[in-house]
């Protein structure tokens, strides 16, 4: 008897953010030795502008566009390796509700995403915000709109914290670094300190010794117990004294991949994601990894009817 292995889901649409996303599915299914599964949603509210700003198009539509997004999914799939197993599914409802779902049970979900470059085009309600913030296995963001070209040295970013979900994040980003044979560099930032205005008030450079020691301390607590798992991995260091989105998406110029964490409860009035995961999700210059299991019940979905297998 052959046990099923655990897929990749890749959400898939007519887009170059889908194809991108659907390429970089199949490159980490090789990786890991997974299959890919492709999933398609035929629900008129995530279809392309074209057809939101017009009356619910007619089943005929609906189905044709249907067709041409797996039709293009399955060939980016096959361009990227053949060797990889494909398979396809197509969902009628909510997509967000239905990758949640599956969630509990997927290796990973990969999305493709676009820039959004307004802090409130960080925060909008987006099948990518609301998958990446209430998932229970890792969520990968492909955006198409601004990816660097990748350095000749490879690297992983992640960004340090102490929270369950950022040791968690941390884990991902050495396990990620191993499988690709490449080095991790972890990250620890911390809002700019006014030195000039501590200084007026009295305070001495000590300040800056202080804060060098406290936040070395947290990167070491935070690494202490994970790096020694993964001793081929060469590992960089990086304290700064920037803010985390800025410095995150300056250091991730060229990576293969940058992981961060979401700790936040789900009942939480904001984003799990927190403000720096919400802007990275449309802006990281390289793949970005959310990675944090969500704390809330997996919700229950209508089922998918299944494809052909491609590949």
């Amino acid at each position: 008897m052959t046990t099923a292995l655990t897929p990749i889901l890749v959400g898939v649409d007519n887009s170059a953010a889908s194809d991108e996303a659907v390429r970089f599915a199949v490159r980490e299914g090789k990786l890991r030795g997974l299959p890919v599964e492709l999933v398609h949603s035929t629900h008129y509210l995530y279809l392309p502008s074209r057809y939101g700003e017009a009356p619910l198009p007619a089943s005929r539509e609906l189905n044709e566009y249907s067709q041409r997004s797996l039709a293009e999914a399955e060939r980016a799939a096959a361009q990227a390796d053949p060797t990889v197993p494909v398979t396809v599914s197509v969902h009628d409802g909510d997509p967000i509700q239905y990758l949640l779902h599956r969630s509990t049970s997927a290796a990973a979900i990969v999305l493709g995403t676009h820039r959004m470059p307004t802090f409130w085009g960080a925060l909008v309600r987006s099948i990518g915000q609301s998958v990446a913030a209430h998932a229970h296995c890792p969520v990968f963001l492909i955006n198409h709109d601004q990816q660097a070209p990748r350095s000749d040295t490879p690297f992983v970013i992640v960004g340090v914290s102490p929270s369950a979900g950022g040791r968690q994040a941390l884990r991902f980003g050495f396990e990620e670094a191993r499988e690709r044979g490449i080095g991790l560099t972890a990250v620890r930032c911390a809002a700019p300190i006014a030195w000039s205005s501590a200084t007026a008030m009295g305070y001495g450079p000590y300040i800056y010794t202080d804060w060098d020691k406290t936040e070395n301390a947290i990167m070491d607590e935070s690494m202490a117990g994970i790096a020694e798992e993964y001793p081929d991995v060469k590992v960089n260091r990086a304290v700064l004294n920037q803010s985390p989105t800025m410095a995150l998406i300056s250091l991730a110029a060229g990576a293969d991949l940058l992981v961060v964490g979401a700790h936040r409860r789900d009942e939480h009035w904001l984003s799990r994601l927190g403000p720096v995961a919400s802007w990275l999700l449309h802006n990281a210059p390289c793949p970005l990894a959310v990675v944090g299991r969500s704390g809330a019940e997996a919700t229950v979905a209508p089922g998918a009817r299944a494809g052909a297998a491609a590949g």
